[in-house]
C-alpha cells in the first residue's frame, strides 16, 4: 500500500488484509481526547463482465462537508493484485470534531495514468460507532464525471484531476495529459496519435486538435437554485431554494428539510449538499436527459438523492427548457427529409422558436407563422396557426401546407439521442435540430 494520507489513525481492511497506521505526531496524540472513531464497510462494483488489469490500483477517500468548508479526513491507495470486483472494503475513520458533518467517500481505480472507473460522492452516514453503505457503484470515468465541463463547438470536453494525474475526455474518449510548454498560459497534451490538448489563458480555454485551435468554448455553469426533480415509486419531489433543501417521500408523507451546506459542480453534475436535523442530505443534478418514469415527458436533469432513508432517482428541471433553449431547424417531416435548397438554390427554411410566453414562431418554408402551445404534464398541444400571405412556388407551398398540418396535429415532445427535437403526433414526426450547430 503506497500513499496513504491521513491525520488521524487508519484501520483498512481490503478483501481479507487488515492494517493499521498512525500518521498523527506524538503531539497530537497526547492533545485532546478526539471524537469517537466511526468504521466504514462497502462493496465496491460494476455490473459489466469486465475484468480489472493485475497491477489496478484502488484510491479511496472520505472527506467531511461543513459549514466551514471541505475537510479531507482519510486518503489511502492499494493494489488489487489481481482481485476482481465486488471487492469488500472496510476502514476506520477519525472525525476532526464532534460538530455536525456530512461525511462522504468516493473511490477510483486506474492502472498508471489509464482511470478505469469512478465513484461519485456516496454519503456516509455512520450509526453507532459504523457506516454501512452496502453496494457503491464503480462507474466509466466519462459517465460518473470528474473536472469541470465545457462545450466547445458541438463538442463537450471535460478537463481535471484524479489523484495525482490530470485527465481530458473529448468526443466520448478519456486521455491522460500532462503540461507542456507554452509561450502564454497553461498548455497540457495528451500521448500517442490523438494530438488532442488545451490551452487555459486567462480564464478561457482552447480545445487542442493536432495544430487547430477550438476557440468557441464555453464552460457548462453550474446549476443554481431554484430548481426541482421528483420521482414515483415511491412518489417524490425535492425543491433546492437559496438556502433550503426540502424533500417530501413516501407519496407526500414525510417532509425532510435541511439548510443548505454547500453547492458544487464536477463534469455534468451539480451537487446541493444539506445538513439537518434528520441528517444529510444530497441532491445530484446531472445534465443528462431524463424521460418520466409515468408520463415519459422529457426533462433536461437525472437527478440521485441521498438522505438518511436510502436513494431515490427520478428527473428534475422544466421540460418547457428543452424547448426554448434552442431556435430549431426542421429537418424532416414525418418520413421526408427536409432539402436544404429547391432546384434553382434557393434555401428551404423551416423553423420553430419557442417563447416562455406559450407562443411558437418561426418559418414555414414560405411565409412566417405562429401559434399557441401549451404544455402539460401530460404532453404537447400546438394551436391553429396565424400565417403572413406571401405566395411563394413550388415545391415550398407544399412544404409549408405539410408542416402546419403536423404542427397542427403535434400531441407530444422528445429529445433525440443526438439532441434533435421530435414533436410527435398522429400523421408523423417533426424532426428539428438546433440551428446553431
Amino acid at each position: 500500500m503506497k500513499r496513504l494520507f491521513a491525520l488521524f489513525p487508519v484501520i483498512l481492511w481490503l478483501v481479507g488484509c487488515t492494517w493499521t497506521v498512525d500518521m498523527r505526531s506524538d503531539d497530537e496524540a497526547a492533545g485532546a481526547e478526539a471524537p469517537d472513531p466511526f468504521f466504514v464497510e462497502a462493496q465496491l462494483f460494476y455490473p459489466e463482465r469486465i475484468a480489472l488489469p493485475g497491477d489496478a490500483e484502488m484510491l479511496v477517500a472520505v472527506d467531511a462537508v461543513g459549514p466551514d468548508g471541505r475537510k479531507s479526513l482519510t486518503r489511502f491507495s492499494t493494489r488489487l493484485e489481481g482481485r476482481q470486483v465486488p471487492v469488500p472494503l472496510g476502514f476506520s475513520v477519525q472525525p476532526e470534531s464532534n460538530a455536525p458533518s456530512i461525511y462522504e467517500l468516493s473511490a477510483a481505480v486506474l492502472v498508471g495514468d489509464e482511470l478505469l472507473r469512478l465513484t461519485g460522492p456516496v454519503l456516509v452516514m455512520p450509526e453507532d460507532g459504523r457506516a454501512e453503505l452496502g453496494e457503491v457503484r464503480l462507474h466509466e470515468p466519462i459517465a460518473a464525471g470528474f473536472g469541470q465541463a465545457w462545450q466547445c463547438g458541438g463538442t463537450e470536453v471535460m478537463f481535471g484531476a484524479v489523484d495525482e494525474h490530470l485527465f481530458l475526455a473529448v468526443d466520448g474518449q478519456l486521455h491522460s495529459v500532462e503540461q507542456v510548454p507554452a509561450a502564454s498560459g497553461v498548455r497540457y497534451r495528451a500521448g500517442g496519435e490523438s494530438q488532442l490538448g488545451i490551452h487555459e489563458k486567462g480564464g478561457e480555454i482552447l480545445l487542442l486538435r493536432g495544430d487547430e485551435a477550438v476557440r468557441d468554448c464555453r464552460r457548462l455553469e453550474p446549476l443554481s437554485a431554484p430548481v426541482s426533480g421528483g420521482g414515483n415509486e415511491p412518489g417524490w419531489r425535492v425543491e433546492i431554494g437559496e438556502k433550503l433543501i426540502e424533500l417530501t417521500s413516501d407519496y407526500g408523507q414525510t417532509v425532510t428539510t435541511a439548510p443548505i451546506v454547500q453547492t458544487g459542480s464536477s463534469g455534468r453534475t451539480t451537487r446541493f449538499r444539506g445538513l439537518g436535523e434528520h441528517g444529510p442530505i444530497l441532491a445530484a443534478f446531472e445534465r443528462s436527459l431524463c424521460r418520466d418514469s409515468a408520463t415519459g415527458m422529457p426533462h433536461p436533469y437525472t437527478v440521485a438523492m441521498q438522505f438518511e432513508d436510502g436513494r431515490l432517482g427520478g428527473c428534475g428541471g422544466k421540460p418547457l427548457d428543452l424547448l426554448t433553449a434552442s431556435t430549431w431547424r426542421v429537418v424532416q417531416l414525418a418520413e421526408d427529409p427536409v432539402p436544404d435548397a429547391i432546384e434553382d438554390g434557393e434555401e428551404v427554411e423551416i423553423s420553430l422558436q419557442f417563447d416562455d410566453d406559450g407562443r411558437v414562431a418561426g418559418r414555414a418554408a414560405c411565409n412566417r407563422y405562429t401559434a399557441g402551445y401549451e404544455l402539460s404534464g401530460e404532453g404537447l398541444s400546438v394551436g391553429p396557426a396565424a400565417a403572413t400571405k406571401m405566395a411563394c412556388r413550388e415545391p415550398l407551398m407544399s412544404l409549408e401546407k405539410r408542416f402546419l398540418d403536423l404542427l397542427a396535429g403535434v400531441q407530444r415532445f422528445d429529445i433525440g439521442d443526438r439532441g434533435e427535437l421530435i414533436l410527435v403526433g398522429p400523421q408523423g414526426r417533426i424532426t428539428a435540430v438546433d440551428q446553431g450547430l
